[in-house]
């Protein structure tokens, strides 16, 4: 039964390959300790969703419990199994486990009038500093908009003029052109 909901998983032998099939069941009945450890570990599998032999289901199996013949395995291939995911699950339920113990431990103990005077007079000077923060933020904003409201602005004169005198330049040579004696012989 284990091997058949093995199965599902891709890349599992297929029905066409009962020896290999018949393998992983004799070595799944040396493996395991109990049928509650088959299950948690079938169950893991399933949710990985891909077979990647028995040597990661042994290294699966080592999470739940000890295999039958002692030989331990890390996963290397399986994710959510390998050594640096089953540290990282380990830091992360330890820093869990240490925030459920401060507030466990708050809810037992709660502060004491000289600890929230403590945080009230920090909570004042952070917010008053926040304060300060953004009074000189938009003190040095103002300055700058005033800054560029007194710079006088560019006279746009010497663009125009510069144009015009380009203009009046093309239509003297336009004109030049159109009197010139040599062309009215040629047309």
């Amino acid at each position: 039964m284990a091997v058949e909901r093995l199965a599902v998983l891709n890349f599992f032998p297929s029905r066409l390959e009962p020896v290999v099939r018949v393998e992983i069941a004799r070595q799944i009945l040396r493996m395991f300790p109990s049928m509650a450890v088959l299950n948690k570990t079938i169950d893991a599998m399933s949710e990985v969703g891909q077979w990647y032999g028995l040597g990661e289901l042994r290294g699966v199996l080592c999470c739940f419990g000890d295999p039958l013949n002692g030989e331990r395995r890390v996963c290397l291939e399986t994710p959510g199994y390998t050594a640096d995911d089953l540290e990282a699950r380990h830091a992360r339920d330890a820093m869990e486990q240490g925030e459920r113990l401060m507030i466990e431990e708050r809810k037992r103990c709660p502060p004491t009038e000289e600890e929230l005077e403590s945080t009230r007079k920090w909570a004042a000077e952070w917010e008053a500093g926040q304060a300060a923060k953004k009074l000189a933020s938009q003190k040095a904003f103002n300055e700058r908009i005033a800054a560029r409201q007194q710079k006088p602005a560019e006279p746009a004169i010497p663009v125009i003029v510069d144009v015009r005198r380009e203009r009046e330049r093309r239509a003297e040579a336009e004109r030049k052109r159109n009197e010139d004696p040599t062309r009215e012989g040629s047309d």
